[in-house]
């Protein structure tokens, strides 16, 4: 019996990171549905399972139209809060994780240790395009969400530079939920002004 409880536990705490990300992304759901609206616009899912998306689909997860811009938006999943992801112009990215060790007297080191560089999908963000979206400006948004603790892009071979919500990346603009829900309402704010 002991193995079975065990076995749960085990279970349990591994699967942490995932009720996190199931978590994280309905609140995400609600909070641009609701700038959205604010806004006077909509947000549109492209496939029914958007919220459960990862970074390895090529086509956009949802949009949101406002009256003159249309924001596609595809979801680039970070399980761990503690990882940094760095992007190349070549076109990958290398997810870099830091796993705590003890030091002496009692300080907490951070060993960083970072995956094999892993190709970037070229993302299709007008394959589900909106009926009518068409003539209207598209904002390619790449949504790194759950937020992990930093983006950077390497620039040459040893120079890495730190990515700012808005920053482009290879045609894509490299958003966190704060900085999509900040130019939402900004777009609200420029068309009642």
């Amino acid at each position: 019996m002991f193995w079975v409880y065990f076995s749960a536990g085990v279970l349990l705490i591994l699967s942490i990171p995932f009720l996190r990300l199931l978590v994280k992304r309905l609140i995400l759901r609600f909070k641009i549905a609701r700038a959205a609206k604010a806004a006077g616009g909509r947000l549109i899912p492209a496939h029914a399972f958007w919220l459960l998306s990862r970074r390895k689909g090529k086509k956009c997860d949802f949009y949101v139209e406002m009256p003159d811009k249309v924001y596609a938006v595809k979801l680039f999943t970070v399980l761990f809060k503690t990882t940094n992801i760095i992007f190349t112009d070549q076109g990958s990215y290398t997810p870099v994780y830091y796993i705590p060790m003890f030091g002496a007297w009692g300080t907490v080191l951070s060993l960083p240790v970072p995956e094999k560089a892993k190709p970037l999908p070229d993302y299709d963000f007008k394959a589900r395009l909106p009926r009518g979206a068409e003539q209207k400006d598209l904002y390619p948004a790449l949504l790194i969400h759950p937020a992990c603790c930093e983006i950077h892009r390497q620039v040459e071979l040893r120079l890495i530079e730190l990515l700012y919500a808005g920053d482009v990346i290879r045609g894509m603009h490299v958003q966190s939920l704060a900085g999509l829900l900040k130019e939402i309402k900004n777009v609200s704010n420029e068309k009642s002004a």
